[in-house]
């Protein structure tokens, strides 16, 4: 009874956390988080010792584990791939221990833990050889988990701020796709904040963000989705829609009405999380006001969100696409009618022969005529 009563079940499970077994691993990861999140303040701490000298065992102690779910982050290289995303359950665990630990740290502590996983992600050491970006992805972890717990920090220091903004825009350009991911996700809790402190970087953290969107060369990349909500949640903010128009007037190639149509051919995404959150994203921009920013809805994105209805299979996705399709009309018919005549016409016979096809029954499918959709690119 004379110390902290975890004491010795945290010292199993903190040597457990580098077992070879994944599972062992996790489930350690898993115990540590649990007990550091209801009882992280009394860590470590002693019977018979003062306040100040049980502070310092305390610290002590956060220090310690902070520094192995750091190691965790650089050694662990367990992937799963059986979701859209690569599930890393060692790396994401041991980023929510981080985050509960954290609640508990001094500032000193935060920022140490900081500098770490800035090392991980940048991995500019010259001794370094090779890059790994598994080390990339869980230091993105570790970012994101002490980004949305200890936000305070980050408003109280200006390096903070610029060194996480730094971290994400790098993780935004990575080649692999999974740290792509975690980047975007990093930035959704803080974007506030980001764009309230750090105007002067909008328009090339914007920038960023869209050429992400613009790279569709391969079918299956699932960090589309969290790229697309990040999108959403930034044009939601007047300061960016101001920075996005100052971008239009030096460049008409970063207008919406050049911009918003490169999310077209991740309507028919394989992936039904990036579907749906092309169509989020969407519905953000029909939402903004002013209609210099609605040049991009034309009888094309009638078109597409029509073809969407009829060929949706996901209850949630089809629910967003009529959303999606009301929107647009709202939009068209503050033109006028005759605007909305004009764009719709044009695509109607197709629209209504394929709306009346028949269904087919099992075994005996009636297909469609695939002449009749058309691609993004306006093509049939």
């Amino acid at each position: 009874g004379l110390e902290w009563p975890y004491e010795r079940l945290c010292e199993f499970l903190t040597v457990d956390l580098f077992d070879l077994n994944w599972q062992v691993r996790h489930g350690a990861a898993m115990g540590l988080r649990e007990i550091v999140r209801v009882h992280g303040a009394g860590a470590g701490r002693e019977h018979g010792k003062t306040r100040a000298q049980n502070d310092l065992l305390n610290e002590r102690w956060l220090n310690d584990l902070v520094c192995r779910l750091c190691c965790v982050f650089m050694l662990d290289r367990f992937g799963d791939y059986v979701s859209d995303n690569v599930v890393a359950p060692i790396r994401e665990t041991a980023g929510q221990a981080l985050g509960a630990l954290l609640q508990h740290a001094p500032p000193n502590l935060v920022r140490a833990t900081y500098r770490i996983l800035y090392r991980l992600v940048m991995q500019e050491d010259p001794k370094s050889a090779t890059r790994s970006w598994q080390a990339c992805h869980g230091g993105m972890i570790g970012m994101r988990y002490l980004v949305a717990v200890r936000n305070d920090l980050l408003l109280q220091d200006d390096a903070f701020m610029d060194g996480v903004l730094e971290v994400v825009m790098k993780g935004l350009g990575d080649w692999d796709d999974d740290v792509r991911a975690v980047s975007a996700a990093t930035l959704i809790p803080v974007a506030k904040e980001i764009v309230g402190l750090r105007p002067a970087a909008l328009r090339s953290l914007i920038t960023i963000v869209w050429d992400c969107l613009s790279n569709l060369s391969d079918d299956l990349s699932a960090s589309t989705g969290s790229v697309m909500d990040l999108l959403a949640k930034l044009c939601s903010f007047p300061e960016v829609l101001d920075a996005m128009k100052q971008n239009a007037a030096k460049d008409q190639e970063h207008s919406f009405t050049e911009l918003v149509p490169r999310l077209y051919p991740f309507l028919r995404h394989t992936i039904t999380s990036v579907r749906s959150a092309v169509l989020r994203a969407l519905l953000t921009f029909l939402n903004i006001a002013g209609k210099d920013t609605k040049g991009w809805v034309t009888g094309k994105t009638l078109r597409l969100i029509y073809q969407n209805l009829l060929v949706e299979r996901n209850d949630g996705v089809l629910k967003l696409s009529l959303q999606v399709w009301n929107a647009l009309l709202d939009v068209l018919i503050l033109y006028g009618h005759e605007r909305f005549a004009a764009e719709f016409v044009p695509h109607v016979d197709a629209l209504l022969t394929l709306t009346v096809h028949p269904i087919g029954v099992p075994r005996h499918p009636l297909p469609m005529d695939p002449t009749l959709f058309i691609r993004p690119s306006g093509q049939t």
